[in-house]
């Protein structure tokens, strides 16, 4: 899931192991119950031309900043994320 924020920084929702399948018939709710048991997370993306790249349901990898919320599923930051396999390819 992607998520604008007003504060000035993007939000990917990344799901560990998961495929295309799992999420393409899901609710907003389903979706974040399966990241919460599959230990996704919300990240913080500040580059803008990222967060309008990566598309949902793309392999990606992403580089932990160390800062986290307590929230479930947890919010972090990024440094950076690398696309791995787009849905376009």
């Amino acid at each position: 899931m992607k998520k604008e924020n007003e504060e000035g920084y993007d939000q990917v929702l990344l799901i560990p192991e998961i495929s295309e399948e799992d999420i393409e018939q899901q609710s907003t709710r389903e979706i974040i119950e399966l990241a919460q048991n599959k230990n996704g997370a919300y990240y913080a993306i500040e580059d803008e031309k990222t967060f309008n790249e990566i598309e949902v349901g793309d392999t990606a990898v992403i580089y932990w900043n160390g800062n986290q919320s307590s929230s479930h599923p947890p919010q972090c930051g990024a440094e950076r994320l690398e696309i791995i396999e787009s849905l376009d390819e």
